[in-house]
Order: structure tokens, then sequence, then C-alpha cells
């Protein structure tokens, strides 16, 4: 996944669509990467507007965060 504006609204589009389906909030996690990519957004930008613009909660996975670290230095 790019890590770009686009993204942003693709994912949140998709996320309050199920959030609406299911008539709940939901709780998303950010995910691992196992290659680096260039981007445009660092990845926490990516999360916060992501979690921002689809009005729903973040869990934040330390160790995805830690092997994010890792495989991206």
């Amino acid at each position: 996944m790019p890590y770009t504006d686009e993204a942003v609204s693709y994912l949140a589009e998709r996320i309050r669509q199920v959030q609406d389906f299911l008539g709940c909030r939901l709780q998303v996690e950010n995910v691992s990467a196992s290659i680096k990519a260039d981007a445009p957004l660092p990845e926490a930008e990516l999360i916060a507007a992501v979690s921002e613009e689809a009005d729903r909660g973040l869990s934040l996975d330390l160790n995805n965060l830690y092997v994010n670290q890792i495989n991206r230095r």
C-alpha cells in the first residue's frame, strides 16, 4: 500500500463503509511492512490521517512498530 494522500482517502472511505454496515465503530491496527518503499507520507502521518478521516479508533501494535523500524531502518 502506498503511503499517499490518495491511500488515506481510500482507506478511510472503506472503513466508514464497514462501520456504517456494521453499525459500530471499528478499532484498526497499524500493520507491519517487510520492505522499505519511498513514500510521500511517513508511516505515523498516514496512520494519524486515516484514523482522523475515518473517525475510528486505533490499536497501536508496538511489535509492528518495532518490526517496521528494523525493516525500514
